[in-house]
């Protein structure tokens, strides 16, 4: 290709794009309960690093930040670097984190032991620098199990880890949803490489009249994971209710990032493949300024989706859906009762002296 006619793609091409846009996702920091001097207490993760020393990663009191413990970055297994903020695994359900699943910008993704204040030897899980993409936001790390008959045959353990990020492509500058999978066994995990994940953006005919095969959905199910390009930008971290991801979108114009002038739509889509639930995968919602999505208890008992700010409140979905175990692509309205409000705290396998 000759310079001139180089210079003439790129023209046409950057054309097409959407202005570049400031960063609209707020930043917030992950999270985790950890044993500290012989107490359970309420910790923080976030990154530090300065000229002279290796980056760390900090872990702060959650109500004063006080400095717990920090782990230095420099163990040979890491390389790159980190925005993205740690995500909290709890492997054997005592009510306490002991893994911290880790991914650098380049998109490689390690699971790490940790205990108190130290970190065990990285193991490398996943390698989506191939996919091209910037990650700086890792969305979260969910411990799901199917029914038996709607899993496919390759799950040996119907327990799964559903990572859940955020990529953000540098040529579009839009964003990209992205699911992995991993048995909760270690033993059972495989290493994933971006070019593993099913494109999920657009979806079939079949998919969209919800009459997807029960043979297609578990083919689905046993690959390693999907991605989802979006057609703009998220304005908050997506949401998952009930087996559906929700996220507030944004389409700015070819040539403003002004949140007022763009389109903003918000993505609804099921968990496990990106399918549809609603009429849609993507419905219109107004602009609101700092526009939060929040649920709503009505009286019978079902659940609304609420866009709101400080100033307003939008019901934009009445009644949510989920997914439901009936068959591979039923859904159910959501309501919530008395076992709603039951959550797994820890599980004790071996317990003496308790009578």
């Amino acid at each position: 290709m000759s310079p001139r006619i180089l210079l003439l793609w790129l023209l046409l091409h950057s054309l097409a794009l959407p202005a570049a846009c400031p960063e609209f996702l707020p930043t917030e920091p992950a999270r985790l309960t950890l044993k500290h001097q012989q107490q359970t207490v309420q910790a923080e993760l976030a990154w530090a690093a300065a000229s002279s020393e290796p980056a760390e990663l900090q872990v702060l009191g959650a109500a004063d930040q006080q400095l717990l413990a920090s782990i230095a970055l420099n163990h040979p297994a890491f390389s790159g670097s980190f925005m993205a903020q740690p995500l909290a695994e709890d492997a054997d359900l005592d009510g306490l984190a002991d893994h911290l699943w880790l991914v650098n910008q380049q998109g490689l993704i390690w699971r790490v032991a940790f205990s108190g204040n130290q970190l065990g030897t990285p193991v490398l899980l996943a390698d989506l620098s191939g996919l091209g993409l910037q990650f700086r936001y890792s969305v979260s790390l969910l411990r799901t199990r199917l029914p038996g008959r709607l899993a496919p045959a390759v799950w040996k353990n119907l327990e799964q880890h559903l990572l859940l990020l955020l990529g953000r492509d540098p040529l579009s500058d839009q964003d990209v949803l992205l699911l992995l999978r991993y048995s909760v066994n270690p033993a059972l995990q495989t290493f994933i490489q971006g070019a593993q994940l099913t494109d999920r953006t657009e979806l079939s005919d079949a998919e969209q009249q919800l009459t997807l095969s029960a043979a297609d959905w578990r083919n689905l199910l046993a690959t390693a994971g999907w991605q989802m390009r979006l057609n703009g930008r998220l304005t908050a971290l997506p949401r998952v209710v009930a087996g559906v991801i929700y996220a507030p979108l944004m389409r700015p114009t070819a040539d403003s990032c002004q949140p007022e002038l763009a389109e903003h739509q918000l993505l609804a889509v099921q968990l496990h493949t990106a399918g549809q639930v609603y009429q849609s995968r993507q419905l219109s919602i107004p602009y609101l300024a700092n526009g939060r999505l929040q649920l709503q208890q009505q009286v019978d008992l079902s659940v609304s989706l609420i866009w709101a700010n400080t100033e307003q409140q939008l019901t934009i979905l009445p009644v949510l859906r989920r997914i439901s175990g009936d068959c591979h692509y039923c859904s159910e309205p959501l309501q919530l009762d008395a076992r709603a409000f039951i959550r797994r705290l820890a599980t004790f396998k071996d317990e003496q002296g308790a009578f």
